[in-house]
């Protein structure tokens, strides 16, 4: 399984150099957003913003830095890119960049994203643990999204995009809500919505029916109004248990 990444192609920019956390209402409940700020935190970043719905005593106090940090003590865990570790010095973004390649840098695992929740945040022996999984199968469309539709602010999921130009994104599923419309372009949809840590707030629209191909899924890049990067979701999944 490679590792999650964000959008190949950075666009937007912080100007604090350091991802800020926002709530915000809409029709599900209330949803936390950001804007990463390296090129592949997208992992750590859904670690926080999962932190954040669920309330977690810790979320508001346990900085990103920290959690990329919990990250890298396991396996699989948060890498940065080439450019996030030098920056834009040539000569050492050539040397490290060799090395980054030869060792797959970049990203994290999911299997990481769980690990960090259940040891550093969820390890009492009350508390709801997180798994992780994937749909197979004939069927494994169809169960992505009921998997994608059960989801909620209060049940926040983790799931899993690749980009048609390569990489891959992990992003929070939020749940689902039938749209009022009977006619044009909402007809028979439904509107499901993520926090995507490098895109902010999405609502996709999915069919209802059950076509047996994979749900694409493109974000719209709300600093210009235009669309993002296009992918299709994986059918890897973290959920608590």
């Amino acid at each position: 399984m490679s590792y999650g990444s964000s959008a190949p192609t950075l666009t937007q920019v912080n100007p604090h150099k350091v991802a800020s956390f926002k709530e915000e209402v809409y029709a599900v409940g209330s949803i936390w957003v950001t804007a990463q700020v390296k090129e592949v935190e997208c992992g750590p970043c859904c670690i926080a913003l999962v932190l954040r719905q669920l309330r977690h005593p810790l979320a508001a106090s346990t900085s990103l830095d920290k959690i990329r940090q919990f990250s890298q003590s396991f396996d699989g865990g948060y890498k940065p890119t080439a450019t996030n570790v030098v920056g834009a010095q040539p000569s050492l973004l050539a040397m490290v960049g060799a090395k980054a390649k030869s060792e797959s840098y970049s990203g994290s695992y999911m299997s990481n994203l769980v690990r960090v929740l259940n040891e550093k945040f969820y390890s009492g022996p009350t508390a709801r643990k997180w798994a992780e999984g994937a749909y197979t199968g004939a069927t494994a469309t169809k169960q992505l999204k009921q998997f994608l539709k059960a989801g909620s602010p209060t049940e926040p999921r983790i799931c899993q995009v690749k980009w048609d130009n390569g990489g891959s994104h992990f992003i929070v599923a939020l749940g689902a809500e039938a749209t009022k419309e009977t006619t044009g372009a909402d007809s028979g949809h439904r509107l499901y919505y993520f926090s995507d840590p490098y895109y902010g707030l999405q609502y996709i629209r999915i069919p209802h029916e059950d076509s047996g191909t994979r749900l694409t899924y493109q974000p719209v890049n709300r600093a210009n109004n235009t669309w993002g990067s296009r992918g299709q979701f994986t059918t890897w999944v973290a959920y608590r248990q």
